[in-house]
């Protein structure tokens, strides 16, 4: 071989390996710049593989009356379905069993298309029927296979016997109209189509985000207040369309509240007894799943026909807890006369509003802009945010004013005109969401004479500040006290207030054991382990991200705290621990028990203790002088957080899967 021969082979050898040292450091480096949106496509894809049923829903629950019909030869029943389109997965009665069984003969349940039989079950009247009901009172029939019901054609389940005598047939339960009570079945996605309809759709939405936060429009996402309203556009929307309505801890009597302020009606009439329409709350479609409220969303409110609904629970809370839902409901109101509509608009005006003040608090905060763009980012606070609940209003205001405050502590210039009104009007709203976090308003006492201007202002406003917060607090806890006479939990307030005052040793022990007992339940309850009525619940793996990612976060802005504001930690952890104190307090006087009054507080929800946590990690992270934060670190923790509740938002749509 000649040497010029040599040489070119040898160069293309070069050449081939240098070509393979490019791609592998060009694939290596697209790894390390993208690290987090892969993380992020195998943590959805992964999550995935825990699905285990077939996507199905039920359809909307009628209640049932206390009478069956039995089915013998001359005495059939028939069940009319006017689901068109739909694909028929089960049927759900609630049967009685003979009181003699009688071999020879049987019941057959047939599934009808105009006048022929498509598909049918036979039961043995010479054997029991079983519940297979998790509630433990019907039995589903599943048909043998899914059966495509026809738009268009008419529809019937058709239960006939052989049986001439009562005793030895089955009976079947009446609704309270006299029709037979059952709950159809419908399939919506078969276990392959419902991995990858989440799997791609979650895959889509963080690309999306990503490219926006990361790539194309970083610039507009660099800050985390931004990031934090682009995240919560998307993730609060499908919290109020995943989540079924009325399925959030006391939403129908939120409703029932801001309805009434919509109308009017700013305090509850004496008794709590607050005049509605019959068919404000369609109590027939009360749901599991956003599939009944769109297939029933044609619901109309008839005002002619009234009741009155006992919302006595929520005549506690003063009006302004409402303002947000009242507005959307009233709104809404003028153009249409349907239930649904008027609770998307109360919680899209709420979800609006909120996310508007969480927005501006994390912009103008001087430090701890990490922490709350993640507490306001968890599970739990994207539920209350996309909901009627007034715990989303309470949890931003208190947000909001501790922002406030710490932003005038850091600028240490005087107030304008408009932030002095706009601090009177926090603390109104502080002291009035709910009574318990009035403590919250004492922030006000961090601001610094420099904002005010002289001594002789700083006292003058201070306060008055303090004065207000007093008696807003304590003036509408005096007019709501009517309604605590008779508690939630049973015997008199003013004794268990007696109780404590007489006892306070034994309170405080109560106290303390409440919370050793049950304080991990309520840390994963407040960070979101429980959805919907508390019981739509989250993968445990999923919580334990979340608090990984928290502790994350905490510790990427503790290590840039150089110069400790003791002043602000010490008078924040004192007002974490008041709110905490005056939270159990007023559950132990509502909702304790007498027979438990004496060793357990009742009623505490980990949710309560939302507005508590922003106190007490700010107070932690508290710095002299100008706050600093490192914007990568806190998008992209964010990021993940985001991603994480896209899981979890499967989860919750999983929740309305009747079979798995």
């Amino acid at each position: 071989m000649s040497d010029g021969k040599m040489l070119r082979k040898f160069g293309t050898r070069n050449n081939s390996a240098e070509m393979g040292e490019n791609m592998k450091n060009r694939i290596r480096s697209f790894i390390l710049d993208n690290k987090i949106i892969i993380f992020s496509i195998m943590l959805i894809v992964s999550f995935t593989y825990i699905i285990r049923n077939d996507y199905v829903a039920v359809d909307a629950f009628v209640e049932p009356s206390d009478e069956y019909s039995f089915v013998t030869a001359d005495r059939p029943l028939e069940i009319p379905i006017s689901s068109g389109g739909s694909k028929l997965y089960s049927i759900l009665l609630s049967v009685q069993n003979p009181s003699e069984l009688l071999e020879g003969v049987g019941t057959t349940i047939s599934l009808c298309e105009e006048n022929q039989v498509i598909s049918s079950l036979d039961l043995d009247n010479n054997s029991y029927v079983d519940v297979t009901d998790s509630r433990g009172n019907a039995t589903e029939f599943v048909f043998g296979d899914v059966v495509k019901l026809k738009s268009g054609r008419t529809y019937s389940i058709r239960i006939t016997s052989n049986v001439d005598d009562v005793t030895n047939a089955f009976g079947f339960r009446m609704d309270k109209n006299g029709a037979v009570w059952s709950r159809l079945t419908y399939l919506l996605l078969t276990k392959a189509q419902r991995k990858w309809v989440f799997a791609i759709g979650a895959a889509f939405l963080t690309t999306i985000v990503y490219i926006l936060a990361f790539k194309k429009k970083q610039f507009l996402f660099c800050k985390p207040e931004n990031f934090f309203l682009l995240s919560s556009g998307i993730l609060c929307l499908m919290y109020l369309i995943f989540i079924p309505i009325f399925q959030t801890p006391d939403e129908v009597n939120h409703y029932v509240r801001a309805y009434g302020i919509a109308h009017g009606y700013f305090l509850t009439p004496a008794g709590g007894e607050l005049p509605i329409p019959q068919n404000l709350i369609p109590y027939e479609w009360y749901t599991y799943s956003p599939f009944i409220l769109f297939k029933n969303f044609h619901m109309e409110i008839d005002p002619a026909n009234a009741i009155l609904h006992n919302n006595v629970n929520m005549a506690l809370y003063s009006p302004l807890s409402y303002v947000l839902q009242a507005v959307g409901i009233r709104i809404a109101d003028i153009f249409c006369n349907n239930t649904y509509i008027l609770v998307l608009a109360g919680s899209f005006f709420n979800m609006a509003g909120c996310t508007l003040l969480l927005y501006y608090a994390i912009k103008y905060i001087p430090y701890g802009k990490g922490v709350i763009t993640m507490i306001s980012l968890l599970p739990m606070a994207l539920q209350e945010r996309a909901s009627l609940s007034v715990d989303a209003i309470t949890y931003a205001v208190v947000v909001a004013f501790l922002a406030f405050c710490l932003y005038m502590r850091e600028q240490k210039v005087k107030m304008t005109r408009g932030q002095f009104g706009l601090m009177y009007g926090l603390i109104v709203l502080v002291s009035s969401c709910k009574v318990v976090y009035f403590v919250a308003a004492f922030a006000v006492l961090l601001i610094p004479r420099e904002s005010f201007g002289n001594q002789k202002r700083e006292r003058l406003h201070k306060t008055a500040s303090l004065f207000l917060t007093i008696l807003l607090s304590f003036g509408w806890l005096a007019a709501a006290w009517g309604y605590l006479g008779d508690t939630q939990g049973g015997g008199s307030a003013s004794e268990k207030l007696r109780f404590m005052l007489t006892s306070f040793g034994r309170y405080l022990y109560i106290l303390d054991k409440t919370f050793w007992e049950q304080g991990e339940g309520f840390v994963f309850e407040m960070l979101g382990l429980k959805l919907g009525s508390m019981d739509i619940l989250i993968n445990n793996m999923l919580i334990l991200m979340i608090i990984l990612l928290l502790g994350k976060m905490y510790y990427g802005e503790k290590v840039m705290r150089k110069n400790p504001d003791y002043v602000v930690e010490i008078f924040t952890l004192t007002i974490g621990v008041g709110m905490i104190l005056l939270i159990a307090t007023s559950l132990y006087i509502q909702w304790t028990v007498p027979a438990a009054s004496t060793y357990s507080i009742e009623g505490i929800q980990g949710r309560y203790f939302l507005p508590v946590l922003p106190f007490v990690l700010c107070g932690l992270l508290s710095k002299k002088g100008t706050g600093c934060y490192e914007n990568e670190l806190v998008k992209k923790t964010a990021f993940v957080l985001y991603v994480i509740n896209l899981t979890v938002l499967m989860d919750v749509l999983a929740y309305s899967s009747y079979v798995g």
